[in-house]
């Protein structure tokens, strides 16, 4: 497997941003701990890129301290449940995107939820439907 850098994890527009080492060094051990190489859709992103993809405002993409990723073999939903188990994003972010991917980031509040028909919703939700499942 190939480690996650920072060069990764770039604007693909501009080649700009600044990735935190706490989520580079999550996104390692979270690959690690998978045993399978994460695919970094989106990490960095100037202004113009987060306009461009539809990003929020306030985007934690634009400090450099969010990934939205992918695993092959891997749904969104086990990729969600291995980042949860990471001590950096224990208090950070976890979005669940459950037909593509999942967003992590490493704010210093915690904050979980999953995307449905463009509105976030609270992650228990999901995850109690998933159960019943």
């Amino acid at each position: 497997m190939q480690p996650i850098t920072a060069e990764m994890l770039l604007c693909p527009c501009c080649h700009t941003g600044q990735p935190d080492q706490r989520l580079i060094a999550s996104l390692n051990h979270l690959q690690n701990d998978l045993g399978t190489q994460l695919q970094i859709n989106s990490g960095c992103r100037c202004p113009k890129h987060n306009a461009d993809v539809g990003g929020a405002p306030n985007s934690k993409h634009l400090s450099g301290i969010a990934a939205d990723i992918t695993a092959a073999g891997r749904s969104p939903l086990e990729l969600y449940l291995a980042a949860d188990q990471q001590p950096l994003f224990h208090d950070g972010g976890i979005g669940l995107y459950p037909l593509d991917f999942i967003h992590i980031d490493v704010r210093r509040e915690r904050a979980r939820w999953y995307r449905q028909a463009s509105q976030d919703h609270p992650i228990t939700d999901y995850l109690h439907h998933a159960d019943a499942s």
